[in-house]
């Protein structure tokens, strides 16, 4: 079918906002004004304006004074309230709810049937925690929304969800907005999408999922802090986001982990069931202790890398043997990345001389390419989409990941990669030069050069693995244009290329193969090469380029084409996507991916055909 022309046009995809319409319903609004310190009573008319209590769904609370010391304020009764704005006005003193005489609940309700109840943290500074000491409920088919500025709430008592979802926004800066004290129960979900993120403390038995979305994303300071308590029981956390120049996150962030030193093992809390990151930053600390305390250990039963180029990182504390990350089962989608760096990575773990840390899969081998070589050895097998480092919290990759009976490690580029392009099919091959006098086959690449290479007039260079990692800015395979540039063929396998940090390469080769292509790595790809590669492309992390505007490229003969949040996909040619394929922008959490088409290098000029469907695709609930 001939190409179809698109006029002239400039766009970025944004996520898609749900719009909640809540009808005309009109609720009474009260404000306390009552003595602004010591000990007073909720269920007193005489404290509120209008001169009765407020206790019913739907009712406006204004519990938000500027208060001359701590206030407490006790129920002495079950309340009910749709909105509760809390908070002292300057931040310098705390509002304390507690339940008074008798066994009391705080109930949110908006008195609408699928609506929204609030709990609004209000007031500048950041020196006071407004707390609630009382169990909260939430009520009906609510969603509770917690929000907030600069001030902390913490909840000490049981909070019972009744199946409803609990959203946590706002924070204008990276300090916790929610410490949960207490416990919470039911199901539902915990989606948190503010600045200011939830810090958890105590062994919770909440069963519902938590959606892990944005947060200050900091080494111990996570969106979801696990550092003193424990989310074991909850089916599943989600974690949303998208790095940068290499590690930083501009999503979701989890901590577990490097809070203050226990002298007690501090067990599971990270959840033993479901994890799923979709380009999501993971930090698995370890624990210091005031003693020993042995092998600080997390056992998860399924690991799923869905979405994106996410980011885990384990740390060994003081006084323990070891960082354990245990999971039973991982899964891997299509053109989904993992950058996994700790402390010795993958040494032992456990004995009393022992330093590492350990991320151990169930089924790591299976995830294995290569020609299965003893360690030590250059046809030792790689896992082409997982690239590690074993110094600790590093910003950038240094190489392929291995499995072996330690679990995840990176290969070591001296001893098990070789130095020669025609080393034979099953090597890992190290080296800036890809120049062939005949066809040759490597297992994985890893390409050194700070130019161009190009491979040769009329030749290929197969990678039975897919892998293909480029270490430097501005390194690449086959200058753009160039008639010797020849042929990068990733056979059947799926084609990764890494590009890194914040690097600028490109592929001016063809590219050819059957498994489809993945770049990954937050750096710049370009490509401009006349490729012939079928199946799926898959936009993981950074910006990926097709075609410089002097030579035209494209994203292979057909196959859809898939662009992960926070990444971009640059299109400056005519014809870069097939016209039978489809072109997915994916929304993960609170962000998506983009397409952005351009001509000459200037956007939004392009008269390009580029699809014949466009669709975006995200998860259920996570908005």
């Amino acid at each position: 079918m001939k190409p179809r022309s698109l006029p002239a046009l400039r766009w970025i995809f944004a996520a898609f906002a749900a719009v909640l319409c809540l009808g005309s319903h009109a609720f009474a609004q009260t404000t306390w004004n009552g003595t602004l310190s010591g000990t007073q009573s909720w269920n007193v008319n005489g404290n509120w304006t209008p001169a009765t209590f407020p206790n019913s769904a739907g009712a406006g609370v204004n519990l938000n004074q500027d208060i001359a010391a701590n206030l407490t304020v006790n129920l002495n009764q079950d309340i009910t309230v749709g909105t509760l704005n809390y908070g002292d006005a300057n931040g310098s003193h705390s509002i304390i709810t507690s339940t008074g005489t008798g066994t009391n609940t705080l109930i949110f309700d908006s008195g609408i049937s699928g609506g929204t109840a609030n709990l609004n943290v209000i007031g500048t500074g950041t020196t006071a925690t407004q707390t609630i000491n009382s169990a909260i409920s939430v009520a009906g088919t609510n969603t509770l929304k917690i929000t907030g500025s600069t001030q902390r709430l913490n909840t000490t008592g049981t909070i019972n969800t009744n199946g409803n979802d609990i959203v946590l926004s706002g924070n204008t800066t990276a300090s916790t907005l929610w410490q949960l004290s207490g416990n919470v129960t039911g199901g539902g979900r915990i989606v948190l999408n503010g600045l200011g993120g939830l810090l958890v403390s105590g062994n919770n038995t909440y069963a519902g999922s938590i959606i892990v979305n944005k947060g200050q994303g900091t080494s111990n300071i996570g969106t979801l802090n696990l550092t003193s308590g424990s989310m074991r029981s909850a089916s599943l956390i989600e974690i949303n986001g998208y790095l940068t120049g290499g590690n930083t996150q501009n999503g979701g962030n989890v901590v577990v982990g490097s809070g203050t030193s226990v002298s007690t093992n501090p067990g599971q809390r990270l959840t033993q069931n479901v994890l799923t990151l979709n380009g999501g930053t993971l930090n698995m600390n370890g624990q210091p202790g005031s003693v020993a305390i042995g092998l600080i250990q997390d056992d998860v039963a399924t690991l799923n890398v869905k979405s994106g180029f996410s980011y885990l990182t384990m740390g060994r504390a003081t006084n323990t043997t070891g960082t354990l990350l245990n999971i039973a089962t991982a899964t891997r989608s299509a053109g989904a990345t993992l950058f996994v760096t700790g402390t010795n990575l993958g040494n032992a773990v456990g004995g009393v001389s022992d330093t590492g840390t350990q991320v151990l899969l169930g089924n790591g081998s299976s995830f294995l390419k290569g020609g299965g070589g003893a360690a030590g050895n250059s046809s030792i097998s790689i896992i082409p989409w997982l690239v590690a480092n074993t110094s600790g919290s590093s910003s950038i990759p240094g190489s392929f990941a291995t499995y072996t009976a330690t679990g995840v490690r990176m290969i070591n580029t001296t001893t098990e990669m070789s130095t020669s392009i025609t080393a034979g099919s099953a090597t890992n091959v190290l080296t800036g030069a890809v120049a062939l006098a005949s066809d040759a086959t490597v297992n994985a690449l890893q390409y050194t050069g700070g130019g161009a290479s190009n491979i040769g007039t009329g030749r290929t260079l197969t990678i039975a693995s897919g892998g293909l990692y480029i270490s430097n800015n501005n390194g690449g395979i086959g200058a753009a244009g160039n008639a010797t540039a020849g042929t990068v063929n990733f056979g059947t396998a799926e084609g990764i290329i890494w590009s890194l940090g914040s690097n600028s390469n490109g592929i001016g080769s063809v590219i050819s193969g059957s498994g489809g292509l993945t770049k990954s790595g937050t750096g710049t790809l370009t490509l401009t090469g006349a490729n012939t590669y079928t199946g799926a492309t898959y936009v993981s992390s950074g910006t990926l380029i097709v075609g410089n505007g002097t030579n035209n490229s494209s994203l292979g003969t057909s196959g859809d084409v898939f662009v992960a949040a926070g990444s971009l996909l640059d299109l400056r040619n005519n014809n870069a996507i097939a016209d039978t394929s489809r072109l997915t922008l994916t929304l993960s959490g609170l962000f998506n991916g983009v397409a952005r088409l351009n001509k000459d290098g200037k956007s939004g000029e392009s008269e390009s055909s580029i699809m014949t469907g466009f669709r975006a695709r995200g998860s259920r609930g996570m908005w």
